[in-house]
């Protein structure tokens, strides 16, 4: 039987199956219900003082009980659908990700090839355009007759005339 038929208060939220040992778990005051052992796994996660629903924090101390009446439905809805009544989930022993380096290198190489297709991001260019004209005296003009802008950053060659040390164009969209 797929996911889609049982009935969604049924269905733990981590697993996306049907209980078979439902736990109420409450949390800043609101309760939530999820099979014993996946939330039990979840709690031996990185992020297992989290709630999986909300991301919020103080999630392993919150009180868990069992959840007796949907435990009840869980049943009645197996005995009604032919399922065999005593099923358990699995418990599942997590191992550490032994693979960190790796993922490291194809994210760095990820990032090379991007800039290498794609040049660099518009904000590193933009950075890059502010520290180089950051206290330095430039001006810009705009020909409405070819629709095109001007950038010219000026240099003090002496104190009566300034230079032109850098010129640059671009077309107005």
């Amino acid at each position: 039987m797929s996911i889609t038929e049982y009935p969604a208060e049924l269905v733990c939220p981590i697993s996306q199956d049907l209980m078979n040992d439902p736990v109420t778990i409450t949390h800043l005051g609101a309760d939530y219900t999820f099979d014993r052992n996946c939330i039990e796994t979840w709690k031996t996660t990185k992020s297992g003082d989290q709630n999986p629903l909300t991301m919020l924090t103080g999630f392993k101390e919150a009180p868990m009980k069992e959840a007796i009446e949907i435990k009840s439905q869980v049943r009645n809805f197996r005995v009604n659908h032919g399922l065999e009544l005593e099923q358990e989930t699995e418990k599942v022993e997590l191992q550490p990700f032994s693979d960190y380096q790796q993922i490291q290198d194809d994210e760095a190489e990820a990032r090379r090839l991007n800039r290498e297709l794609n040049g660099p991001d518009p904000s590193e260019i933009l950075q890059q355009f502010r520290d180089y004209i950051d206290g330095r005296n430039f001006q810009i003009h705009h020909d409405d007759d070819t629709n095109t802008s001007y950038l010219l950053i000026m240099v003090d060659v002496d104190d009566s005339s300034p230079e032109t040390a850098y010129e640059t164009s671009w077309d107005l969209l």
